[in-house]
């Protein structure tokens, strides 16, 4: 008799723990039965998406008194019909800032390591490249980099030919287009 006791307080301790987590979702009006909202009717369907020139139809397409009109929507942007698709709608421009030109040395003698920080303001072109051009007593040294929009850090090391003596060194952003002209496109950055 105690196992028949055991099995069946077993039996209802497990159908209560099961049970437990059957509540319905939302207020409950009586048992089991869920309460509807009637101040939140469904939406109506979205207006077609060409608009009518029949007066009388722009009339029958507006919803029912007491339901809420749908939000109107957004229409898309203008396009500039004068840009080609290869140009970006706003230049880039670039501002360096931090400048540093630090001798280090290596295995294989001393070299100058260069830094800069950018920040690119409008668009990059996504046709062109970029060249990180240095120039010190020896000339000129260009680079090609990659630029993130967000901008970021250029580090590097100069040539080992270039000494810390050849100072001193500025930087600046060089844009190549595809037909291989180059336009400075930031400001001129002292290395220190």
């Amino acid at each position: 008799m105690n196992a028949r006791l055991i099995f069946g307080s077993l039996v209802l301790a497990t159908s209560a723990v099961l049970l437990a987590g059957c509540e319905p979702a939302g207020p409950v009006t009586t048992p089991g039965v869920l309460a509807r909202n009637p101040a939140n009717p469904p939406l109506p369907p979205p207006p077609p998406s060409t608009a009518p020139s029949d007066p009388a139809a722009v009339t029958a397409s507006q919803p029912p008194p007491g339901q809420v009109p749908p939000e109107p929507t957004a229409s898309p942007p203008s396009v500039d019909q004068t840009a080609s698709p290869s140009e970006p709608a706003v230049k880039a421009s670039i501002r360096l800032s931090t400048g540093i030109a630090l001798p280090q040395t290596l295995p294989d003698g001393t070299q100058v390591g260069v830094s800069v920080d950018y920040k690119v303001t409008g668009q990059l072109d996504t046709s062109a490249k970029y060249v990180w051009v240095i120039e010190s007593r020896q000339g000129e040294i260009a680079m090609e980099v990659k630029l993130s929009p967000q901008g970021g850090n250029l580090a590097g090391f100069l040539p080992i030919s270039i000494r810390p003596g050849d100072s001193p060194f500025r930087a600046w952003i060089d844009e190549v287009s595809t037909s291989g002209s180059r336009v400075r496109v930031s400001n001129v950055e002292s290395l220190r």
